[in-house]
Parts: C-alpha cells; sequence; structure tokens
C-alpha cells in the first residue's frame, strides 16, 4: 500500500509543530526557509529537495514522517487538471493511489516511495503539501516559488537540519 492513512486523531497526538495558518507557524516556532542557491535549474532544485526529503526521512524514519495530502478532497474538475500536469510516472502514482483513497483523510505516512511523487506536486505547484517529522520534529510547508518554510521545535533541531541542508548543497535563511 502506497497511501498509509494515518486517522486525525493519532495525528493530532504525534505530531507537535501543527498551525492552520503560517503566520502563527513564523511567530510560534523557530524557523527557516529551505531553498536552492541561485543559478540552479527546476529539475535540479527538486533533486536536491529530493536528496534533503530522503536524508530527512531517514533521520526520523517513516514510523516518525507524515504528509498531508488533499486529492481527495478536490472537485472531479480540479482533480481533471490536475492530471493535466503530472508525468506518465506521476500518473501511475496517481491511478494506484486512486485506488488506496478512501474517504476524506488527509493525513498519510510518508514513506520513500510516495515521497517524490508529493514532492513533485509541490515543487511544479501542482498540490502542495506539509510534511511533518515527529522524533527530530520539524514541520516544512512546501512551497512558496520553490522556497520551503521550515518551523522546528528548538534551536537545537534547527541545527541538525541545517547540517542536512548544507550536506545537499542547498541553503536555510
Amino acid at each position: 500500500m502506497l497511501f498509509e492513512i494515518i486517522d486525525e486523531v493519532e495525528f493530532r497526538n504525534k505530531v507537535d509543530i501543527k498551525f492552520d495558518n503560517i503566520l502563527e507557524g513564523f511567530n510560534k516556532y523557530c524557523n527557516g526557509t529551505l531553498q536552492s542557491k541561485a543559478g540552479l535549474n527546476k529539475e535540479a532544485v527538486e533533486e536536491k529537495l529530493l536528496s534533503f526529503f530522503e536524508k530527512v526521512l531517514e533521520l526520523n524514519g517513516e514510523e516518525n514522517s507524515f504528509v498531508d495530502f488533499y486529492y481527495q478532497r478536490l472537485s472531479d474538475e480540479d482533480k481533471n487538471r490536475l492530471k493535466e500536469f503530472l508525468t506518465a510516472e506521476d500518473e501511475e502514482v496517481l491511478k494506484l493511489a486512486e485506488a488506496e483513497l478512501k474517504g476524506n483523510g488527509v493525513y498519510f505516512r510518508l514513506s520513500k516511495d510516495i515521497m517524490p511523487f508529493i514532492l513533485r506536486l509541490s515543487t511544479r505547484e501542482v498540490l502542495f503539501s506539509t510534511f511533518y517529522f515527529t522524533k527530530v520534529p520539524c514541520t516544512i510547508w512546501g512551497n512558496y516559488n520553490m522556497k520551503f518554510p521550515c518551523f522546528f521545535k528548538n534551536h537545537e533541531n534547527m541545527k541538525l537540519y541545517k547540517e542536512i541542508v548544507e550536506a545537499v548543497e542547498l541553503e536555510i535563511e
């Protein structure tokens, strides 16, 4: 199963860094913005972001990594519009997802298998998702012009994530 749904109550109990308004996040948590260094094309930035998220997923483990994915709450018209922007590879993932997505749940376990798909939808501004990590708490909102606001529980966590950012040749302001 690609998309393992997480009950909203379970999600709320596991995730510390959550908020409905991004300004609340900026006011309440240590934060920075994940972005590429100047001069990279979009494909190169996507590759670096994927490398970053893979390392963060490895750090936290899939059991401590979550994503919101609002596809099933889209209207049929919006779903059809979304499909127009997909690559052939992403169309296949979406077909599998549609067979698994039932009900109105929006929280899922973030796995190595779905991460590239979800990330591409965000970087290409097709459908935005927020990524939640709980072992080393961090929440990453995607994507504002290829910039990802990141929220941390404390400065030690922020420092650890900055090390990962630097290792994949991105930056965090």
